[in-house]
């Protein structure tokens, strides 16, 4: 798999679909301590690690992300 440039990881129009999930996971973790701090924890490990390229910390980051909004979806954040 071809990794994401840096210079284009950040840009929200490269990825116009993914807008809503983004804020109702930034809300979400806003509102719910739980989940920021999960979030945070696994963040602070996974920042000790170097990446080959953007991808693969988004992929290696998928699993919490996805817990996490599954929640907020369910409540309908």
């Amino acid at each position: 798999m071809e990794c994401l440039p840096a210079s284009l990881a950040g840009r929200q129009d490269y990825f116009p679909t993914e807008i809503d999930r983004i804020v109702t996971f930034r809300h979400w973790l806003r509102e719910h301590n739980g989940d920021r701090e999960l979030y945070a924890g696994w963040k602070r490990t996974v920042t000790e690690r170097e990446w080959k390229c953007a991808q693969n910390y988004a992929d290696a980051k998928t699993a919490v992300v996805e817990e996490i909004l599954a929640r907020a979806l369910a409540k309908g954040r």
